[in-house]
């Protein structure tokens, strides 16, 4: 089960959406934009806020669970690893590993962090910059 999880959180990772981010991370850092700030990519928005530790600049996306796990869904079909020939338990347990391997790829190849939040979502961060940068 494990190397479906990682081969459908893979192919999630290479989503638009991910890309999007990176991208309003570097607009968001080129036009100095500020916390409240909303950027649009893609035709996803985006915010530009502080970090959890007040330190720096990040730009967060707001991603629905289900859309995320619809996704997953779309995937495992494409590549002929439907989820949904297992029975409930199974496959709430394979959303979870999904899940999970997609925020570790996520922060490992993107530096894009994973929380969750708010509610039944899932919140993206990407740094735009650190405070304390003397050449922003």
């Amino acid at each position: 089960m494990k190397d479906r999880a990682s081969e459908i959180a893979r192919l999630l990772s290479e989503d638009g959406m991910f890309q999007a981010l990176g991208l309003a991370a570097l607009r968001a850092r080129a036009r100095g934009l500020s916390p409240g700030e909303i950027i649009t990519i893609f035709g996803l928005e985006m915010t530009v806020q502080e970090d959890e530790s007040g330190d720096g600049i990040v730009v967060q996306y707001i991603c629905s669970r289900s859309r995320l796990e619809g996704l997953a869904e779309d995937l495992s079909r494409d590549r002929g690893m439907d989820l949904q020939a297992k029975n409930d338990e199974e496959i709430a347990q394979m959303r979870r590993k999904i899940l999970a391997e997609l925020s570790q790829l996520l922060q490992r190849w993107k530096g894009i962090s994973t929380q969750p939040g708010p509610g039944e979502n899932l919140t993206f961060e990407m740094a735009v910059y650190r405070k304390d940068d003397s050449w922003r």
